[in-house]
């Protein structure tokens, strides 16, 4: 089996088999690959692809549209639960996602040291189904031997229903260095939308509050920008401003608005992509779908390790969304970018501690390994400073 790369599966793997409403199905989140993912086998547990065991006719649906979302001061856990949603109304998704989706999300969240607003432009193209489905020949070789080998060949899901389309969130973030400015901000700014049509909207009142802070626009999304978007940006996903000149970030943000609502740009675009990303894969449990000679074994039991990937989890975001603050200011700094890149590494060190001990509680998923994971993270993982003392 090959695991998929950076693959997000946000599925309820943790759930107790006696649930009354069993798991029957898992998202996966911006897969990668294309419309040769229909049939694929998963394990919903570890979120390695297995191998093509059902084939059929694919049947595209165009029910293709654009929808604008406008949201404000939602932390990564809102961003996630949104984005992600909840099996039978218990667990979050996401938890078994492991250090992906965080990552992703914690550039637009809210936090103690950021105000963040987000405009997410979605658009949702043909969604592709494989109908009139039947065993492929390695599908019909497994029913011969065992249900663990089926199930390490197979998969227990398999893929069923790809979406295309394209998500693009437009970020605009005030970035503080200290929770006390963070808070000044917030007291006396509330409410205040982070989006300008010039500099003249920008007020005293409101570079007087921030005239330490970093003003911050990005764009993000789960595949690849169009390049007008990263041109507008000077090559990446984002730029900063100090608020007292912040006429650049203004205009670049408006040009970039002003492209994904033409549909002369961005329409255009979306139009002539020969073949749009895969935004997320749906899987069907064999069984549930009609394939009754698939008898496979289902994840186990691992509820217990909930809590525990949590706290590894709110770990990953801290770090993550200390490090996003530390890259805006080493961006727009002189004398004190020495201090903010020695910061940078302390940073990626963490993440990357992290990042291995979710892996392995995720995938391993019992107490003892999700434990062992925490308990050698104990002395090894460096405070941040996100201002200079």
């Amino acid at each position: 089996m090959q695991p998929i790369s950076k693959l997000t599966v946000v599925a309820g793997v943790w759930m107790a088999l006696t649930m009354a409403h069993p798991i029957e199905a898992t998202t996966i989140v911006n897969p990668g690959g294309g419309q040769s993912l229909l049939g694929r086998g998963v394990n919903s547990e570890t979120g390695e692809l297995a191998e093509n065991c059902i084939v059929g006719t694919v049947e595209p649906v165009n029910n293709t549209k654009i929808t604008i979302n406008y949201k404000s001061s939602q932390s990564v856990y809102q961003l996630l639960n949104e984005s992600q949603g909840k099996v039978s109304g218990e667990v979050d998704l996401w938890l078994a996602s492991g250090s992906a989706t965080a990552e992703f999300h914690s550039r637009m969240s809210e936090n103690e040291l950021t105000s963040s607003h987000v405009f997410k432009i979605n658009y949702t193209g043909p969604d592709l189904r494989l109908e009139q489905r039947s065993l492929s020949e390695l599908g019909e070789s497994t029913l011969a031997g065992t249900v663990a080998s089926r199930t390490q060949t197979c998969g227990d899901e398999f893929i069923q229903h790809l979406q295309l389309g394209s998500h693009v969130y437009l970020t605009a973030q005030m970035i503080f260095s200290s929770t006390d400015e963070y808070d000044h901000y917030s007291e006396k700014m509330e409410g205040r939308i982070l989006f300008f049509s010039d500099e003249s909207e920008v007020s005293e009142t409101f570079q007087s509050l921030t005239e330490n802070g970093i003003y911050t626009i990005a764009a993000y999304s789960e595949v690849d920008l169009p390049a007008p978007i990263t041109d507008v940006l000077g090559g990446s996903g984002n730029m900063h401003c100090r608020t007292n000149n912040m006429k650049q970030c203004i205009d670049s943000f408006n040009q970039v608005l002003s492209y994904l609502l033409d549909a002369q740009q961005y329409g255009v675009w979306l139009s002539s992509v020969e073949q749009l990303p895969v935004i997320y894969a749906r899987t069907s449990g064999y069984q549930q779908s009609g394939h009754f000679d698939m008898d496979v074994q289902t994840p186990n039991d691992n509820k217990d390790t909930l809590p525990l990937l949590r706290y590894l989890l709110d770990g990953l975001i801290d770090n993550l969304e200390k490090r996003n603050v530390i890259e805006a200011f080493k961006n727009v700094t002189g004398d004190e970018q020495l201090f903010y890149h020695g910061q940078l590494l302390k940073a990626d060190s963490n993440i990357e501690l992290l990042e291995g001990a979710i892996e392995s509680c995720r995938i391993e998923a019992t107490v003892e390994v999700c434990q062992s994971a925490i308990d050698a993270l104990t002395g090894n993982l460096q405070r941040l400073e996100t201002a200079v003392n």
